[in-house]
C-alpha cells in the first residue's frame, strides 16, 4: 500500500517561492554575475527584499546617468542626486511590493527585454495594482 506524502506547506499563491523564482532567472538566461553575487552586492550598497509574497532587489539611482550607469550594480550614486529607484530583479506580487522602499523616490526604472524602462512610482502602482 502506497505512503501518502504530506505536501510541504506553502506560504504563497503558487508553487514556487518568490526568492526561488527570482533566482531561476540566472538558470534560464546568461547574466554576467551569479544570482549570489548580485544579492550581496545589492545587500551592500542597495537594498533586498523578501518575503513570502514578494522577493526584490534594488538601488537608488539618478535616472539622467544614462542606462549603462543605472544598469550596473556596482555604481554607486550620492544619495541626495537619487530620483530613481532601480528595480534589479523582482519576483512575486508586484502590488504588495511597492510600500517598501526606503525612502520615497519619484521615478522606477527596470530593464525589461534589455531595455531599460524608467516610469512614475506613482503610474507603476496603478498599473500593478490586482485588478478588481
Amino acid at each position: 500500500m502506497p505512503v501518502a506524502r504530506r505536501r510541504p506547506l506553502s506560504l504563497t499563491t503558487t508553487s514556487v517561492i518568490p526568492y526561488e523564482e527570482a533566482k531561476s532567472v540566472y538558470e534560464r538566461e546568461p547574466c554576467k554575475r551569479t544570482f549570489e553575487e548580485d544579492l550581496l552586492t545589492h545587500l551592500r550598497y542597495g537594498f533586498v527584499f523578501s518575503t513570502p509574497q514578494f522577493f526584490i532587489i534594488g538601488r537608488p539611482v539618478n535616472s539622467k546617468a544614462g542606462a549603462p550607469a543605472i544598469v550596473d550594480p556596482d555604481i554607486r550614486f550620492d544619495e541626495a542626486r537619487c530620483d530613481c529607484w532601480h528595480i534589479y530583479l523582482m519576483a512575486g506580487n508586484f502590488s504588495k511590493a511597492w510600500e517598501i522602499m526606503p525612502w520615497k523616490l519619484p521615478l522606477i526604472s527596470f530593464e525589461r527585454k534589455n531595455e531599460l524602462r524608467i516610469y512614475s512610482l506613482d503610474e507603476i502602482k496603478r498599473l500593478s495594482r490586482p485588478a478588481a
